[in-house]
């Protein structure tokens, strides 16, 4: 015989405060409002797009109703909210002044931060993993897009340390060792790959570290812009003036003769 759980009901001061809240902060849909009396209400909400349990607000008329307000668990969490995109709620919710408790968090089940809603309740805002193939294409997606980065970020930051890594003079007879400019580009795409991973994974505000390294990848490539512009000056100009040029630059500490690097 197949059964299922309808409501759950949770103590509000007033109805209106907490229609409030639930539809405008959270964004609730109301499901019933059929007055009972002249202070008693049905009043049924739920989220959008929830086929599900839905919670009833009910308005306490008793002293010790009251004194249960916000206090429905006896301080653990009482209820859990799922979400299909955890990122664009969370902004959602964060702009209508929802209190969150702590930073969103990884953990092996999902996405998930615990907020409170406007009594005090504890509510559980999770993520699981792997909703749909949806969310799958759209992370494979996310994840190339920030290779791509990584790799335009490697190349510039081995532009700026080729000098270091390569000493060229030409008539020696010498040339660039090309393959430990690659291997420099690979560990320093690695090394970036490694440290986004584990701002997203351990650090408390998962966002905070991919925005960190974001901002120094556009603060590397710019570098290794200024460095390859410093280059093509140097080739358009006489040799002596390269020459001088190439003996006092700061960023490419290399031998120049009489030809440009």
């Amino acid at each position: 015989m197949p059964q299922s759980l309808a409501h759950v009901t949770l103590l509000v001061r007033n109805y209106e405060e907490a229609l409030a809240f639930f539809t405008e902060a959270l964004g609730f849909r109301v499901i019933e409002d059929t007055p009972l009396s002249v202070a008693k209400r049905w009043l049924v909400v739920a989220p959008p797009g929830s086929g599900g349990t839905s919670l009833l607000l009910a308005q306490a008329d008793t002293p010790e109703q009251v004194q249960q307000i916000g206090n429905q668990a006896g301080g653990r969490v009482f209820l859990f909210l799922h979400t299909d995109d955890f990122l664009r709620d969370y902004r959602l919710m964060q702009a209508s002044n929802v209190k969150f408790l702590e930073a969103p968090r990884h953990e092996s089940y999902g996405i998930i931060a615990v907020f409170e809603d406007l009594y005090g309740n504890k509510w559980d805002f999770l993520q699981p993993n792997d909703q749909t193939l949806l969310a799958f294409a759209l992370g494979v997606t996310m994840t190339l897009s920030f290779f791509w980065q990584l790799l335009l970020y490697g190349w510039f930051a081995s532009e700026i340390l080729v000098g270091v890594v390569t000493r060229t003079k030409h008539n020696s007879g010498k040339v660039h060792d090309r393959g430990s400019l690659l291997i420099l580009w690979i560990v320093i795409a690695a090394s970036v790959t490694a440290c986004q991973w584990i701002s997203e994974s351990h650090a408390p505000n998962m966002f905070g570290g991919a925005h960190a390294l974001k901002t120094a990848g556009v603060i590397v490539m710019l570098a290794g812009l200024a460095i390859r512009s410093k280059r093509a000056w140097c080739r358009r100009h006489t040799r002596v003036l390269h020459f001088r040029f190439c003996r006092e630059a700061i960023f490419l500490p290399v031998a120049c003769d009489n030809q440009c690097v």
